[in-house]
């Protein structure tokens, strides 16, 4: 249910055109113009009653009357978005390749999980939300009622997403929105958390733009907050300054073992002080900072660097030298890359699952 094909009959779809496409021609079906013409009126069959499911709230009643069964339920994966094509589906034998989700993307569908969950007596360790647009958390009040039932999760992982469409315009509206601060609240909720991971995607540099960061870290977590089990963190696709990171990484020193960072930038900060830090003040057995690291030299001129990691061996080598398994610092002054015009960022939707081993340094 909360990965489902969704047409929008507001305009006509172009059905004639997708049939004699590559999609049925990869199939090897001949497709003559009495057997479009059955397809086509089976698709638009199956438009009207998607409609119709929408109108009537029938996804939310389906769940309502499902997820309670399942008293022994502990885990909830939520994807929105296409599936990758090596995964089971059972979407594949519909008429029409779908290409539209309901919008805002995974709003919805994640609405339907949470208010399911309101009468069911299953203790929900774990949640997965990707591709959960960022609109879900302009609802104040609403929100933090909805995550009560799952208030004893141990393993939560969001991945924030913008509209492609018009990523530059969106990613400013998420970086208002997390101003309210109702994503951190929710966090900050889950007193029994022991893996948190939170992402947002970081929009390429264009024309005349610079690349644009969807968040702060301040935005999304506390300096002043601490979850007394956590042992796992991953941060994606943040900026922030790294006193702010070291004072949520100082009041988990305790407990926390593994620390993922990737397209984190620091405003008006180095990440060699950084680096150093975590290695003389946390007890970490695995650390990997993906990606090129984007930060400012902390003197007087203030200059934005660049430091490509360009090869495995240098996640390898900060991992080490972050653990104590090797006494040399791997970032040199003299392989900083200065841009003039700021960072320029590849999109990159592909986020690792706990068991990738890009993560592992």
């Amino acid at each position: 249910m909360a990965h489902a094909p969704v047409y929008n009959t507001e305009t006509e779809v172009d059905v004639l055109h997708a049939l004699r496409g590559s999609h049925w021609e990869s199939m090897d079906i001949e497709m003559d113009e009495d057997r479009i013409e059955f397809f086509q009126t089976q698709h638009r069959k199956e438009v009207h009653e998607l409609d119709e499911a929408l109108a009537y709230g029938i996804d939310f009643s389906a769940l309502k009357q499902v997820t309670p069964r399942l008293t022994g339920l502990t885990t909830i994966v939520m994807s929105s978005g296409e599936w990758r094509e090596e995964r089971k589906t059972p979407f594949k034998s519909i008429y029409m390749p779908f290409s539209r989700t309901i919008h805002p993307e995974g709003c919805r569908q994640l609405w339907a999980l949470l208010e399911s969950l309101e009468s069911s007596s299953a203790s929900i360790k774990t949640l997965k939300a990707e591709s959960l647009n960022w609109m879900f958390f302009n609802e104040h009040l609403a929100i933090q009622d909805a995550f009560s039932p799952i208030s004893d999760l141990r393993h939560i992982r969001l991945g924030i997403s913008i509209s492609l469409r018009n990523s530059y315009w969106d990613a400013q509206g998420c970086y208002a929105a997390m101003d309210n601060g109702v994503l951190r609240n929710v966090l900050q909720s889950l007193k029994k958390v022991e893996v948190l991971d939170i992402g947002f995607p970081v929009v390429p540099k264009f024309s005349g733009t610079r690349g644009y960061y969807c968040a702060r870290l301040d935005q999304v977590m506390s300096t002043h907050h601490r979850w007394d089990r956590l042992t796992n963190l991953t941060l994606r696709g943040l900026k922030l300054e790294r006193w702010d990171l070291m004072a949520i990484l100082s009041l988990h020193k305790d407990t926390l073992r593994v620390l993922r960072l990737k397209g984190i930038m620091l405003m008006k900060s180095s990440w060699l002080p950084f680096l150093v830090w975590i290695r003389n003040t946390l007890n970490l057995d695995r650390l990997c900072i993906k990606g090129d690291l984007y930060g400012y030299v902390e003197d007087d001129t203030e200059m934005f660097y660049q430091w490509r990691q360009t090869s495995p061996g240098t996640k390898k080598s900060i991992n080490a030298y972050c653990t104590r398994r090797s006494n040399e610092l791997p970032l040199k002054p003299r392989q900083f890359y200065f841009p003039h015009e700021g960072p320029e960022f590849e999109w990159d939707e592909d986020l690792p699952s706990d068991e990738d081993s890009d993560w592992d340094a």
